[in-house]
């Protein structure tokens, strides 16, 4: 034993020296923190947003100062290099409670219009319990959302939120060098399709209906990647309720499991109160 070890001991230092060059030009993991707005009163009135503007309640406020103390208490871990807002007052009236409980100042933020709510044109402004009794339209939307389009002005929703997706993603992953970490304050709808596009995954009437990728208000999730790749490696929910990292490939095993039961396994409970009531308050 004594000659094996004389005859290792040289190695070791070069053993060591391989694994310090092999850590360092390993990729570096990018990071996005992804926030969906507090509660507003068009979301506790039950009434369709879009484009339009709305103002947080009292709960919404007190939901954004509550995830703020959040991110400061977690800010050695998840030091955030820059932030990224849609231009709608919700968001930003969200981003301004997260940054008042903030000890040092987030960076300046980036308002991107991309960024902003899934489009319902004609419906926004409604109630969406009248809509559920007076168009018929409402429940061929919650069934087939994907072509879906309203006859008035040709707009298909989810086929434009998944192109902005598509696009807010790439210029987000462009936007986040190696060993840095983008904090994104958007909407629910949103949220859940770019989630979808990060990992790779297809957004089609299945994905969208799918109550796992479900942001209730000032929900927080991280997504993770290597720097030069194209999709998200990971993901998982870290605010309010955390969740154990999820990767791309586990996601992608689920979808086909789910698919081939013929209904997404969260569903049931996405249409029925918990997580399915905040999801109905996203659009």
């Amino acid at each position: 034993s004594r000659l094996l070890e004389t005859q290792m001991r040289p190695l070791i230092p070069l053993v060591l020296t391989r694994a310090v060059v092999a850590a360092a030009s390993a990729p570096a993991s990018c990071r996005l923190l992804l926030v969906r707005h507090g509660e507003t009163n068009y979301n506790a009135a039950g009434r369709i947003q879009g484009r339009l503007e709305s103002e947080l309640t009292q709960t919404g406020l007190e939901q954004a100062e509550k995830l703020g103390a959040w991110v400061d208490a977690s800010s050695e871990a998840l030091a955030v290099d820059r932030v990224f807002v849609s231009p709608k007052r919700r968001t930003r009236q969200t981003l301004a409670g997260i940054e008042s409980a903030q000890r040092a100042p987030l960076p300046a933020a980036e308002v991107r219009p991309g960024l902003r709510e899934i489009e319902l044109t004609v419906w926004e402004g409604s109630l969406r319990s009248d809509l559920a009794e007076s168009d018929p339209r409402w429940e061929q939307w919650k069934a087939r959302p994907d072509g879906f389009s309203f006859e008035e002005d040709g707009h298909a929703p989810l086929t434009d939120l998944k192109r902005r997706a598509a696009e807010e993603w790439a210029a987000l992953v462009a936007a986040t060098p190696g060993g840095s970490t983008s904090l994104v304050v958007a909407h629910g709808a949103f949220n859940r399709v770019l989630v979808q596009t990060a990992l790779g995954l297809p957004v089609d009437d299945f994905g969208f209906k799918d109550g796992h990728y479900a942001f209730e208000n000032c929900a927080l999730v991280e997504l993770r990647w290597e720097a030069g790749q194209a999709h998200a490696s990971a993901w998982r929910k870290r605010y309010p309720a955390p969740s154990e990292w999820r990767s791309r490939e586990a996601e992608e095993v689920r979808r086909a499991r789910a698919v081939e039961a013929g209904e997404p396994p969260d569903v049931e409970e996405a249409e029925h109160g918990g997580a399915g009531r905040r999801r109905k308050e996203e659009l």
